[in-house]
């Protein structure tokens, strides 16, 4: 009797285990990636523009106008310096 019962509840509990294991070990983006921020300027003591960058890298670096001044991330209260990407849609 016993094994009647503890066979479907094995089979379920493993699946279940299956389950919470590749979702709970599965790898998390990381959280500045998933943001879009505006480019700071440079030249103009870091302020920032209006220009929407993204963190993701791609072959294409963040600039006020085409071919314009190259847009940066804060890296301190002070300093604009990590690279910022075209957002791509």
């Amino acid at each position: 009797m016993n094994t009647k019962v503890l066979r479907p509840a094995l089979s379920i509990s493993a699946i279940a285990f299956a389950v919470f294991g590749a979702f709970a070990f599965s790898a998390v983006p990381e959280k500045g990636k998933l943001i879009d921020v505006y480019g700071h300027n440079p030249l103009e003591d870091c302020d920032v523009t209006t220009v929407e960058c993204s963190t993701i890298q791609n072959p294409n670096v963040c600039r006020v106008s085409s071919g314009g001044q190259q847009l940066f991330n804060m890296s301190s209260p002070t300093q604009c310096n990590v690279e910022l990407y075209r957002k791509i849609n």
